[in-house]
């Protein structure tokens, strides 16, 4: 009865044959070797009208083309990276909300009394969530911790960057410590939190922090081991950005393999054993579109229900800086020149773009695996703007 009561008043219409030209638009980003592969998913009016995948799952492998390249499908599952934040994080702590096990207005410190040190004593739940805590983007945790207490504690350690409220500074550790505090709260690690109250009722049977044997045969290979985080790191100890990390060249944990089916981040596999709350799920366009389905329809897919309209209202609605909990907001770079306001998505690192829009009903998934092609003569992968910003103008194009 509910679904009824929330069908949106603005009907929309969708031209599908219009869809035909991100065909195109995809399989030039393969041509280009900005990606290997890639798979496109739209969904209208709560129905899959577009689904398709281009190139190949397999091409490179550290940097060498292979004897035989596996053709991308539909059913590939993906490296989700920073789209954890949105589709594992940020989905528990509107559970948790939405049961009132928590405020936004809670301190950290409340779950976490040793986080309440130099300058973090006020940071609220909500900082976190919006990325104005004035904690640091991030830190290479591997250098000083093995395991997860010894990156709490090391996190616990530092300081504010910036006057809490001040701007917007996009932080990984920020959602660390968030899945730190749905352990707290649940009583259990993060992966089977979210497991058990979302991806099992929604029979998203693809989508885990840790792949199983037969998930991994599906997945897609992404880099050649850790050469991002490698160079990246090298180039900030050159120019002085860091004075507290051991010798580069002497480090002996980076992967020199291609990855497939393992997290690439390398803060969530050298210290987090892949389950964090800033990187490590994966997952396919399938279930991936059930979850957003699910926000899309006031909290509920088929007889499943996660948590009432008003929290996706809050959770995708802009607070600061094209900013809202968890999500962003109106971000035209990947999200489209032509995306409708009050469109929400987010990003990830591998090469994941999950953006949707509630007045028009519509959401849209690109998932690729830029980086198996590896990095380009710039020393970075490719663009979410090349991969997905022009892919979702064709479909903000086509919906009348």
């Amino acid at each position: 009865m509910f679904i009824s009561q929330y069908k949106h008043v603005f009907a929309t219409n969708i031209d599908i044959n219009a869809l035909s030209d991100i065909n195109d638009l995809a399989e030039q980003t393969v041509v280009n070797h900005l990606t290997s592969g890639i798979v496109v998913m739209v969904i209208h009016n709560n129905k899959i009208v577009y689904n398709e995948s281009f190139g190949y799952s397999y091409l490179h492998n550290n940097g060498n083309i292979v004897n035989n390249p596996v053709k991308m499908t539909t059913d590939n599952i993906f490296d989700l990276a920073s789209i954890t934040k949105v589709m594992a994080t940020t989905q528990a702590i509107m559970i948790l909300l939405n049961e009132n096990k928590i405020k936004l207005t809670d301190r950290v410190s409340k779950y976490l009394p040793d986080f309440a040190s130099n300058g973090k004593e006020n940071i609220l739940i909500e900082d976190l969530l919006t990325h104005t805590s004035g904690l640091p983007a991030g830190k290479p945790l591997y250098f000083h911790a093995e395991n997860p207490q010894e990156a709490l504690h090391y996190i616990n350690q530092l300081s504010l960057v910036y006057e809490r409220g001040s701007k917007k500074v996009y932080s990984d550790l920020g959602f660390i410590i968030l899945g730190f505090i749905v352990e707290k709260i649940s009583k259990q690690p993060l992966d089977k939190f979210v497991i058990n109250k979302i991806y099992k009722p929604l029979h998203m049977d693809n989508t885990a922090f840790i792949l199983n044997d037969a998930q991994k045969i599906q997945a897609v290979h992404t880099s050649f081991g850790d050469e991002y985080e490698a160079s990246f790191q090298l180039k900030d100890k050159i120019a002085g950005y860091y004075d507290d990390i051991p010798d580069l060249l002497s480090f002996q944990k980076w992967r020199k393999y291609t990855l497939y089916g393992e997290v690439n981040d390398g803060n969530s596999y050298h210290v987090f054993n892949g389950v964090s709350g800033h990187a490590g799920l994966f997952s396919n366009v399938h279930d991936l579109s059930i979850l957003i389905r699910l926000m899309l329809n006031g909290g509920y897919y088929g007889n499943v229900k996660l948590y009432d309209p008003v929290m996706i209202k809050l959770f995708t609605t802009e607070h600061k800086f094209s900013q809202s909990l968890g999500f962003e907001v109106d971000q035209n770079y990947y999200m489209g020149n032509l995306a409708p306001s009050g469109t929400f998505g987010h990003t990830g690192f591998t090469g994941t773009c999950l953006v949707a829009n509630k007045e028009l009903n519509t959401a849209i998934i690109v998932l690729s695996n830029k980086q198996n092609v590896g990095l380009n003569e710039k020393g970075v992968y490719a663009t979410p703007r090349v991969l997905c910003g022009e892919i979702m103008d064709v479909v903000w194009q086509s919906i009348k």
